[in-house]
């Protein structure tokens, strides 16, 4: 006797959203059906639909902006694409060991304030981690001072997350980015303190989805010894 498997109504759901824009009901870059919609059509609770639609922006099919709906992705359409920055494989996580070092400021580069539509002052985060004593990375945050209370600042001097700090971790995946990768040769302060005039440079922006602001950009200097990138798709 064939035992005939019952789907969660999630899935269900899932699977008939990727038909329909398989079908072309759905093009890229245009809107779906609103969470009220695909409750009264599949008679199911809000957080079936949320879990659906959040598992289909996981994998890349959709994106979510707030206050206007849920979007079919204009690029990598059914593709699952992971992008991965990672120290390269050249050290034993046993033997060695990494430490990180931060220094918060206010900003005065005027090139830095331009990426702001904003004359609110701005904080530089700077963030320096070493292996065995060789610094490998800098990166640079800047974000605007208003968005960081006094104890959020104190938690990031002492090495917290300055992402969790900004409320961003639950909701990156929704917010556009950008971002670019450079192999420079470069002669300025990051280089000296890096040991290496060739470097990789990682610039990037991330806009929030509902003011359309800059919420962070960042420039991140790595030597290229410790530094690889990997991209998959599915």
């Amino acid at each position: 006797m064939e035992v005939l498997e019952v789907l969660p109504k999630y899935e269900i759901i899932k699977q008939d959203i990727l038909r329909e824009i398989d079908e072309g009901k759905f093009k890229p870059g245009s809107k779906i059906y609103s969470e009220g919609d695909l409750k009264r059509i599949y008679n199911v609770s809000n957080t079936t639909v949320v879990k659906a639609l959040n598992d289909l922006v996981a994998g890349g099919f959709l994106i979510r902006k707030q206050g206007e709906g849920t979007f079919v992705r204009k690029n990598m359409l059914h593709r699952k694409v992971s992008f991965t920055e990672k120290l390269k494989k050249v050290l034993n996580p046993k033997k060695n060991s990494e430490k990180f070092c931060t220094n918060i400021a206010i900003c005065n580069d005027l090139n830095i304030r331009t990426k702001f539509d904003t004359s609110d002052p701005l904080y530089e985060i700077v963030q320096k981690a070493t292996i065995d004593e060789m610094m490998w990375k800098i990166q640079k945050r800047y974000v605007q001072a208003s968005k960081l209370d006094e104890a959020s600042v104190e938690r990031i001097s002492k090495g917290g997350s300055v992402s969790k700090e900004l409320a961003l971790e639950k909701n990156l995946v929704n917010m556009p980015m950008s971002m670019t990768i450079e192999f420079k040769e470069l002669d300025t302060q990051e280089a000296e303190e890096l040991q290496s005039h060739s470097l990789v440079v990682v610039k990037k922006t991330i806009v929030s989805n509902a003011t359309k602001e800059v919420v962070e950009y960042s420039e991140t200097f790595i030597h290229p010894n410790f530094y690889e990138i990997e991209i998959t798709a599915e």
